[in-house]
């Protein structure tokens, strides 16, 4: 007996004004979806009061689902209210009365959002900027209702399209969950009724049998599968799943589905030091928060949200945070986790408010959050279940007392839930959460923003010792030229235009963005009159912008991720940008990585080389191998001074065993105190660039740091400039390799009718870069580069290039 169910297509979809009840708008759909997407270009979704219609002739009396409704619905049937749903995070289901006719007229009444948000409220503890404090009381999402960064209004109407369901259908009434325990794959079957009892589960793999129980009307049962392979992120093994198909007998039939599942564990150290260990293993964590795929429409675009995935996974990441503010994801976004080796950390749909305490709101939290943990604990990419993003931290800000912001839901109810329908996955109270207060960087999760929205030096990285980062590093990340050109008409937008300003990120109630950041970190890194520079010559402004927020973010991973930090994980602030411009994400909202991401991707990979400023103790190497084989490789530094092209270097054949990390002073590399990081100030600059290389398996990667600034010496005599270039085939994959003769600093590779990868390396003399070219390549390669350190641009060109 398998999933039946029929779509219901056909909609009449009317706008309402709640005084006049006069319809103001109306729509014929295929589909539903809400009406940001079906009424695009109307602003008062908000105000309006608004009907779905929909006429069906049915057999017999079936059961419609409605697997996601805005709240404030009322659900009408041949005139007959079935009942209301207040809770878009959970399927409502409406069995059809009888009808002699077999012809049903199904109509949705969705109220008014506004007339909602006007009314008196209980009046909360404390009160946040972040939106409106009444929608706390409303289970929904909070995107398009924040101020700043995502106000074009929330998701109402029918959120994904109904269906009709036939009586016999079993699909929701058993619940499947991967587990691995001891090596060995396990799977737990459980009845979410009380009434179905499983008598037989089968599992086959590719014909075999791997298990068979015969049970005794049980509710819940774990099967053992024997020892299957794992599943790992991506970034410390493969993400291997299986494919099975299952069997299960239960006293009101037999169910019978084909499912790929992964099995891994996870366990966490502790909440006040944590550490997420993956199969046993302790894994050290770095994503970004994902925001929406479809906004301001509030639907889901499976290609988009593919593309934007695969980009996070090839810069280096390998969590993918769903904040509180943002609504639970559609199916398909978790398997495609699953498939690329992604983990997901889930944040209940909670932010910031002073959630109600009375038993209604409760009951009806439970029902959703009941929901969501049986759907997502079926998905091996599952990292763990969080109460809830920034509440605490709101409550000890706004001045509450500090014992009285643990709040019974996060604290106990949702606990409890999860222990008893996900017992493998962890749980986190809040985010941030530990210390004294609840975001003191020093103890359990905290949200980081000191190097960024706080204006402290990159040395706070080390004096704010965070153990993990739930969240950190919110920059405004500018976008490429090409985007500019497409979405302002101009490569290099004026940054006061409006329409610029509506991509830039800002907080709520505050007289400064995130570009005010920025600029703050330009003077700092650049030693120039921000205000100045952008007034006299944009581009050069824009290209220290692109190149600046990726250097940051470099300088605190590599930290970060070093064996001289206590850190196990960092999660920045947005992954993809919610509308064009220089939002927090290091993500377009087209899709594309901006400059930041193909700077931050070489120093997320699994093996890595590294640069650690450590004051007046100098510059340090930081060589971790997260494989799991070891890996001979050659290790060059190298002392510049870029403006005079001299250097010294130094290099050693060495053997990083799997899984390690190690860190090693560059006075001992070269046997000699070198002041490697300016501080000394003995005499004239000796040099203003310090770069590793790492050579290994016909790869290199490199890491570049500048003691004194990114403002290097600008070359001004192209021929002074000696490019060399050739093109590789690797893995199916075209790679353009670049030598100079010199440094320049975070080269800007732009090759004719090819989006390239890797781009903003700095050019180290005799090193080769490699640039990763998209699509085949045919023809001559025509290539122009251009670096911060130079006044011109640079052509080369590659001759009859010909690679499929």
């Amino acid at each position: 007996m398998n999933d039946q169910q029929t779509p219901i297509q056909t909609w009449f979809i009317t706008g309402f004004t709640p005084d006049i009840d006069q319809g103001v708008c109306q729509i014929e759909a295929d589909y539903a979806a809400p009406v940001n997407k079906l009424f695009p270009d109307r602003q008062d979704h908000q105000a309006l009061i608004w009907h779905y219609e929909t006429r069906l002739t049915l057999p017999a009396p079936v059961t419609v689902e409605f697997p996601r409704l805005s709240p404030l619905c009322q659900v009408h049937c041949n005139d007959v209210v079935l009942g209301s749903a207040n809770n878009a995070f959970h399927p409502h289901r409406f069995a059809l009365p009888d009808s002699e006719s077999g012809q049903y007229h199904i109509r949705l009444v969705f109220n008014a959002i506004d007339a909602f948000l006007a009314q008196r409220q209980p009046r909360p503890t404390w009160k946040t900027a972040l939106a409106n404090n009444n929608l706390r009381s409303l289970r929904t999402g909070l995107l398009g209702a924040i101020p700043g960064w995502a106000n074009d209004g929330i998701a109402i109407g029918v959120l994904d399209n109904p269906v009709v369901i036939a009586e016999t259908n079993l699909c929701h009434r058993v619940s499947i969950v991967p587990e691995f325990r001891n090596n060995e794959a396990q799977l737990k079957v459980a009845s979410l009724v009380a009434e179905l009892a499983v008598k037989q589960v089968t599992v086959r793999h590719q014909g075999q049998v791997l298990a068979q129980e015969n049970l005794s009307d049980t509710v819940t049962t774990t099967i053992s599968l024997g020892p299957l392979a794992p599943w790992w992120p991506h970034t410390h093994g493969k993400p291997i799943r299986h494919l099975l198909d299952i069997e299960i007998v239960t006293s009101a039939g037999t169910l019978t589905i084909t499912k790929t599942l992964g099995f891994k564990s996870v366990e966490l150290s502790s909440l006040q030091s944590p550490t997420f260990h993956i199969n046993q293993e302790p894994t050290f964590l770095r994503g970004a928060c994902w925001t929406s795929s479809d906004y301001p429409e509030h639907g889901f675009n499976e290609a988009k949200t593919r593309q934007v995935l695969e980009q996070a996974r090839h810069i280096g990441f390998n969590v993918i945070r769903i904040s509180g503010p943002m609504p639970y994801e559609v199916e398909t976004f978790y398997d495609i986790c699953d498939e690329l080796g992604l983990l997901v950390w889930q944040d209940f749909s909670f932010a910031n408010f002073d959630y109600p305490n009375d038993a209604e709101f409760l009951d009806n939290v439970m029902t959703e959050t009941a929901y969501q943990v049986q759907r997502l604990s079926g998905h091996v990419s599952l990292l763990t279940f969080c109460g809830n993003s920034e509440v605490e931290q709101q409550g000890a800000m706004a001045g509450a007392a500090l014992d009285q912001l643990a709040h019974s839901l996060f604290h106990q109810h949702l606990p409890e839930q999860v222990a008893s329908l996900a017992s493998a996955i962890p749980y986190v109270p809040s985010s941030p959460f530990g210390g004294i207060v609840p975001f003191q960087t020093d103890q359990g999760f905290s949200h980081y923003f000191g190097y960024g929205a706080y204006l402290q030096p990159e040395s706070d990285l080390v004096l704010a010792d965070v153990k993990f980062a739930s969240e950190c590093l919110g920059l405004s990340h500018v976008p490429e030229e090409t985007f500019c050109k497409h979405h302002f008409q101009s490569p290099n937008p004026a940054p006061h235009l409006p329409k610029w300003k509506n991509g830039v990120s800002r907080d709520a109630a505050t007289g400064w963005d995130f570009e005010d950041i920025r600029d703050h970190y330009l003077g700092e890194y650049f030693q120039v009159n921000v205000a100045d520079l952008r007034a006299r010559d944009l581009e050069r402004y824009h290209q220290y912008s692109r190149v600046l927020t990726g250097y940051m973010m470099t300088r605190a991973y590599n930290y970060w991720r070093s064996s001289t930090s206590a850190c196990s994980g960092a999660i920045s602030w947005w992954l993809n940008d919610l509308k064009p411009g220089a939002g927090w994400g290091i993500i377009d909202s087209d899709g594309q990585p901006k400059p930041a991401a193909h700077i931050l991707a070489r120093q997320l990979q699994p093996l890595h080389v590294g640069l650690l400023n450590q004051g007046l103790n100098g510059m340090a190497v930081s060589l971790i191998n997260e494989r799991r084989e070891s890996v001979c490789a050659n290790l060059t530094v190298m002392c510049l001074h870029s403006g005079r092209n001299t250097q010294m270097a130094e290099s050693l054949t060495l053997t990083l065993a799997p899984q390690s990390n190690q860190v090693m002073s560059l006075n001992q590399l070269f046997n000699r105190f070198i002041d490697s990081t300016n501080r000394y100030r003995f005499g004239a600059q000796s040099f203003d660039v310090i770069a590793v290389a790492l050579e290994f398996d016909g790869e290199t990667v490199t890491d570049a740091a500048f003691p004194s600034g990114l403002n290097l010496p600008t070359h001004f005599n192209p021929e002074s400039l000696t490019l060399e270039g050739h093109l590789n085939v690797r893995d199916g994959h075209s790679e353009l390799n670049i030598t100079a003769n010199q440094v320049v600093s975070f080269a800007d590779v732009q090759v004719r009718k090819h989006r390239v990868w890797n781009n903003y390396q700095t050019l180290l003399p005799g090193i080769p870069a490699c640039f990763r070219l998209e699509g085949p390549v045919q023809g001559d390669l025509n290539i122009v580069v251009s670096g911060l350190n130079l006044a011109f641009r640079s052509r080369l060109n590659i001759p009859g290039a010909d690679h499929e």
